[in-house]
């Protein structure tokens, strides 16, 4: 992280869950939220401040399209499984069993998720 980036990075990391949504998927950071949430954290809100908002939304937008366009944000694909089979080690089969039931649930599935 450069130096001068803190606050934002701190902030935008509080905020990770104010995007705004369409059919499309996000497009665009909420605004009146990270500004009300700068207010909160007492950081000043000037033009370095909008800019570094600006850049840091494209580039994240940046990497969600390339994402849907490799198709690397599906859920369950080989590199996930792979990182998957990193992170839970010994018990990657019990994980991989409650994403299964999870992805079936919420295609309309009434298994039970135990």
């Amino acid at each position: 992280m450069l130096p001068g980036n803190e606050e934002i990075c701190n902030l935008l990391s509080l905020a990770a869950n104010q995007w705004r949504v369409g059919f499309g998927g996000a497009y665009g950071l909420d605004l009146n939220t990270i500004i009300a949430m700068a207010d909160c954290l007492g950081i000043e809100k000037n033009q370095s401040f909008f800019e570094k908002i600006r850049i840091w939304e494209r580039e994240v937008l940046k990497i969600w399209e390339e994402q849907r366009k490799t198709g690397d944000n599906e859920r369950c694909n080989e590199k996930k499984k792979s990182q998957c089979k990193l992170e839970f080690g010994e018990f990657f089969e019990w994980a991989c069993s409650k994403c299964k039931k999870k992805l079936t649930k919420e295609s309309g599935d009434d298994a039970d998720d135990t």
